[in-house]
């Protein structure tokens, strides 16, 4: 049974929303928008369309959804929390009123990752070389040998590396042996909320875009390439990021249909940057 989203691992509501209404359904596939709007208080097709991320949640309306949700103390204070900060009326208002949430002690307490797994997360992130040989490990063909494994990647990589980086997912829990000692994947798929682990989640987008300047040399089949240079508001803007969002967790999803048996490990990032800024009148 797979255990519903920490509300402490997001930053926007919708997103949270969506998973908690989809990991109930995995866990009970009968569950349904009828029996969420009861809980609720409201009709089916509001549900539906709360939970979808196509309507906003109130303010009245967070202690019900947080009832439903079976949400403690913390938590929905949490989701109020979350509820404000998509209410702010700028991106400076809600990265102010972001940092205030991020300082208060109910935040520090609800995490659920302590230092502990802070660090061992934050290493995990600061090296793309660890997510990719997750990637690996879960191919039908693996062999849990340096060499081979340096001479998979198209990117140098030394075999000592590769030990340590072996090493390292072994002792956090994130490959285990099964019954035969074969390497298997235990946490194949994280997400983190894009604040949580400081420097450590901008080393790993630096490594992301050295790997991308590196592919610019490769043959097109290898890789695929897409850009626009486009101008947008502050309300385009929050829709580019959603839709951004949306569209790395369909990647994501699709990507876990691939059969154990094939395919190669790739790199899939999108970067939505300012080119331009304000500039106030002398």
């Amino acid at each position: 049974m797979k255990r519903p989203p920490d509300i402490f691992h997001y930053t926007e509501y919708q997103p949270f929303l969506r998973d908690w209404f989809e990991t109930r359904k995995q866990n009970w596939p009968d569950y349904s928008y009828e029996q969420l709007c009861r809980k609720l208080g409201c009709s089916r097709t509001y549900a539906y369309y709360l939970f979808k991320g196509a309507r906003s949640l109130p303010d009245e309306m967070v202690p019900a959804v947080a009832r439903a949700l079976g949400l403690g103390e913390d938590d929905a204070w949490y989701l109020g929390q979350l509820v404000d900060l998509a209410g702010q009326p700028s991106p400076d208002a809600r990265r102010q009123r972001l940092i205030e949430v991020l300082g208060d002690e109910r935040y520090r307490r609800g995490l659920t990752l302590e230092a502990e797994g802070s660090e061992l997360m934050s290493h995990y992130l600061s090296w793309w070389l660890h997510p990719a040989l997750l990637e690996l490990v879960g191919a039908g063909d693996f062999r849990e040998d340096p060499a081979w494994i340096a001479r998979r990647f198209r990117f140098s990589v030394e075999e000592a590396d590769v030990a340590d980086a072996l090493a390292f997912l072994l002792e956090g829990g994130f490959l285990a042996r099964d019954r035969d000692g074969v390497l298997q994947v235990e946490e194949n798929w994280l997400e983190t909320a894009g604040e949580a682990f400081g420097d450590a989640i901008y080393q790993h987008h630096r490594d992301l875009l050295e790997n991308a300047r590196r592919a610019l040399e490769d043959p097109p089949a290898q890789r695929h390439l897409s850009a626009a240079t486009l101008r947008a508001d502050e309300a385009g803007l929050e829709q580019l990021k959603s839709l951004i969002n949306e569209f790395t967790r369909k990647a994501a999803a699709i990507c876990e249909e691939t059969p154990a048996s094939g395919g190669e490990v790739f790199q899939f990032s999108v970067q939505l940057l300012a080119l331009t800024q304000p500039v106030e009148d002398a």
